[in-house]
Protein backbone atom coordinates (compact mmCIF):
# COMPACT_ATOMS: atom_id res chain seq x y z
CA UNK A 1 0.00 0.00 0.00
CA UNK A 2 1.31 3.41 -1.12
CA UNK A 3 0.05 6.58 0.37
CA UNK A 4 2.24 8.95 -1.41
CA UNK A 5 3.61 10.66 1.61
CA UNK A 6 6.96 11.84 1.81
CA UNK A 7 9.37 10.32 4.10
CA UNK A 8 11.90 11.85 5.36
CA UNK A 9 15.65 11.06 5.25
CA UNK A 10 17.22 11.69 9.03
CA UNK A 11 19.42 9.48 10.46
CA UNK A 12 20.99 10.19 13.63
CA UNK A 13 24.13 8.26 15.64
CA UNK A 14 23.72 7.87 19.09
CA UNK A 15 27.08 7.43 20.98
CA UNK A 16 27.64 6.43 24.71
CA UNK A 17 30.80 5.56 25.76
CA UNK A 18 31.54 2.50 23.46
CA UNK A 19 28.04 2.06 23.27
CA UNK A 20 26.03 3.56 19.69
CA UNK A 21 22.99 3.25 17.91
CA UNK A 22 21.35 4.86 14.68
CA UNK A 23 18.00 6.32 14.99
CA UNK A 24 16.16 7.08 11.68
CA UNK A 25 12.89 8.28 10.98
CA UNK A 26 12.68 6.96 7.37
CA UNK A 27 10.79 3.91 6.62
CA UNK A 28 9.77 1.88 3.24
CA UNK A 29 5.90 1.00 2.53
CA UNK A 30 7.78 -2.30 2.12
CA UNK A 31 9.71 -2.55 5.13
CA UNK A 32 7.76 -4.75 8.00
CA UNK A 33 8.03 -5.10 11.79
CA UNK A 34 7.23 -8.03 13.91
CA UNK A 35 5.22 -7.58 17.20
CA UNK A 36 4.48 -10.33 18.79
CA UNK A 37 2.37 -12.49 16.33
CA UNK A 38 1.58 -9.20 14.30
CA UNK A 39 3.18 -7.87 11.38
CA UNK A 40 3.32 -4.07 11.18
CA UNK A 41 4.03 -1.84 7.88
CA UNK A 42 6.84 0.56 7.91
CA UNK A 43 4.08 3.12 7.19
CA UNK A 44 2.92 3.03 10.81
CA UNK A 45 6.36 3.16 12.67
CA UNK A 46 7.58 6.72 13.30
CA UNK A 47 10.93 6.08 14.34
CA UNK A 48 13.27 2.99 14.48
CA UNK A 49 16.92 2.01 15.67
CA UNK A 50 19.36 -1.02 15.54
CA UNK A 51 17.50 -2.47 18.25
CA UNK A 52 13.84 -0.55 18.80
CA UNK A 53 11.06 0.97 17.04
CA UNK A 54 8.39 3.62 17.84
CA UNK A 55 4.58 3.11 16.54
CA UNK A 56 1.47 4.12 16.24
CA UNK A 57 -1.11 2.44 18.37
CA UNK A 58 -3.79 0.46 16.80
CA UNK A 59 -6.48 1.65 19.50
CA UNK A 60 -5.22 4.75 20.52
CA UNK A 61 -7.75 6.49 24.14
CA UNK A 62 -6.09 9.90 23.80
CA UNK A 63 -4.84 11.74 21.27
CA UNK A 64 -0.83 10.75 20.42
CA UNK A 65 -1.01 7.00 22.35
CA UNK A 66 1.65 5.13 20.86
CA UNK A 67 4.22 2.32 21.24
CA UNK A 68 8.38 1.65 21.70
CA UNK A 69 9.13 -1.66 21.36
CA UNK A 70 12.40 -3.72 21.17
CA UNK A 71 12.92 -5.21 17.24
CA UNK A 72 13.61 -8.45 18.64
CA UNK A 73 10.66 -10.35 19.68
CA UNK A 74 10.97 -10.88 23.31
CA UNK A 75 8.60 -11.21 25.89
CA UNK A 76 9.09 -10.09 29.11
CA UNK A 77 11.32 -7.01 29.97
CA UNK A 78 13.61 -9.17 32.16
CA UNK A 79 14.72 -11.01 29.23
CA UNK A 80 15.87 -8.02 27.17
CA UNK A 81 19.95 -7.32 26.90
CA UNK A 82 21.73 -4.58 28.28
CA UNK A 83 21.95 -3.05 24.60
CA UNK A 84 18.19 -3.61 23.96
CA UNK A 85 17.47 -2.02 27.24
CA UNK A 86 19.46 0.71 26.80
CA UNK A 87 18.24 1.58 23.34
CA UNK A 88 14.72 1.08 24.19
CA UNK A 89 14.99 3.60 27.29
CA UNK A 90 16.49 6.11 24.81
CA UNK A 91 13.63 5.40 22.33
CA UNK A 92 10.89 5.88 24.74
CA UNK A 93 12.74 9.32 26.10
CA UNK A 94 12.76 10.14 22.24
CA UNK A 95 9.53 9.18 21.62
CA UNK A 96 8.09 10.41 24.46
CA UNK A 97 9.58 14.41 24.09
CA UNK A 98 8.69 14.21 20.26
CA UNK A 99 4.61 13.24 21.27
CA UNK A 100 4.51 16.13 24.05
CA UNK A 101 6.07 18.48 21.41
CA UNK A 102 3.14 17.40 18.90
CA UNK A 103 0.15 17.08 20.88
CA UNK A 104 1.30 20.14 23.34
CA UNK A 105 1.62 17.89 26.36
CA UNK A 106 2.69 18.77 29.96
CA UNK A 107 3.68 15.99 30.46
CA UNK A 108 3.86 11.77 29.73
CA UNK A 109 2.39 8.74 31.15
CA UNK A 110 4.52 5.74 30.04
CA UNK A 111 3.24 2.33 31.04
CA UNK A 112 5.03 -1.42 30.37
CA UNK A 113 2.75 -4.05 31.16
CA UNK A 114 4.94 -6.57 31.73
CA UNK A 115 3.44 -10.40 31.28
CA UNK A 116 0.04 -11.05 30.81
CA UNK A 117 -1.02 -11.14 34.72
CA UNK A 118 0.02 -7.49 34.31
CA UNK A 119 -2.67 -6.69 31.37
CA UNK A 120 0.26 -7.47 28.21
CA UNK A 121 -1.93 -8.57 25.71
CA UNK A 122 0.86 -8.69 23.06
CA UNK A 123 3.79 -11.11 23.89
CA UNK A 124 6.09 -8.36 23.19
CA UNK A 125 7.96 -5.93 25.57
CA UNK A 126 6.14 -2.45 24.44
CA UNK A 127 6.18 0.42 26.54
CA UNK A 128 2.76 2.69 26.23
CA UNK A 129 3.75 6.75 25.53
CA UNK A 130 0.69 8.59 26.04
CA UNK A 131 1.34 12.60 26.15
CA UNK A 132 -0.62 14.00 28.73
CA UNK A 133 -2.07 17.18 29.38
CA UNK A 134 -3.84 18.57 32.84
CA UNK A 135 -7.42 17.88 32.96
CA UNK A 136 -7.32 15.41 29.97
CA UNK A 137 -8.99 12.69 32.31
CA UNK A 138 -11.30 13.45 35.47
CA UNK A 139 -8.96 11.06 37.29
CA UNK A 140 -5.36 11.18 36.23
CA UNK A 141 -5.06 7.75 37.62
CA UNK A 142 -8.23 6.17 35.41
CA UNK A 143 -5.44 5.59 32.42
CA UNK A 144 -4.06 2.29 34.02
CA UNK A 145 -8.13 1.42 33.66
CA UNK A 146 -8.54 2.76 30.38
CA UNK A 147 -5.43 0.32 28.94
CA UNK A 148 -7.28 -2.42 29.93
CA UNK A 149 -10.29 -1.73 27.96
CA UNK A 150 -10.83 -2.79 24.81
CA UNK A 151 -13.56 -0.39 23.51
CA UNK A 152 -11.84 2.52 22.23
CA UNK A 153 -12.00 2.25 17.92
CA UNK A 154 -9.63 0.09 16.10
CA UNK A 155 -7.72 2.58 13.81
CA UNK A 156 -7.44 1.78 9.73
CA UNK A 157 -4.11 1.68 8.47
CA UNK A 158 -4.38 4.70 6.67
CA UNK A 159 -5.65 6.31 9.84
CA UNK A 160 -2.31 4.71 11.34
CA UNK A 161 0.19 6.06 8.18
CA UNK A 162 -1.35 9.33 8.22
CA UNK A 163 -0.25 9.70 12.15
CA UNK A 164 2.83 7.83 11.58
CA UNK A 165 3.84 10.19 9.48
CA UNK A 166 2.63 13.25 10.92
CA UNK A 167 4.83 12.30 14.31
CA UNK A 168 7.90 11.66 12.38
CA UNK A 169 8.82 15.47 12.27
CA UNK A 170 8.49 15.99 15.83
CA UNK A 171 11.22 13.20 16.28
CA UNK A 172 13.51 14.69 14.16
CA UNK A 173 12.90 17.99 16.02
CA UNK A 174 13.75 16.06 19.22
CA UNK A 175 16.84 14.79 17.96
CA UNK A 176 18.10 18.14 16.32
CA UNK A 177 17.17 20.33 19.31
CA UNK A 178 18.09 18.44 22.48
CA UNK A 179 20.65 16.02 21.46
CA UNK A 180 20.07 11.85 21.80
CA UNK A 181 19.41 10.88 25.26
CA UNK A 182 20.89 13.42 27.22
CA UNK A 183 18.05 16.21 27.44
CA UNK A 184 19.63 18.71 29.59
CA UNK A 185 16.69 21.32 31.33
Amino acid sequence: MSLGFPFFMLTMTIKLGDWSNNVTTTMSNDETFAFGTLTLPGSQVFAKSDRSFAFVNIRPFLPGHSLVSPLRVVKRYRDMTADELLDFSIMVQITAAALELKYEGTASTIVIQDGEAAGQTIPHVHAHIIPRVKDDLKNPDSIYDELEKPTNRLWTEEEMAVAANETRPFIERVMDERGIGCFLP
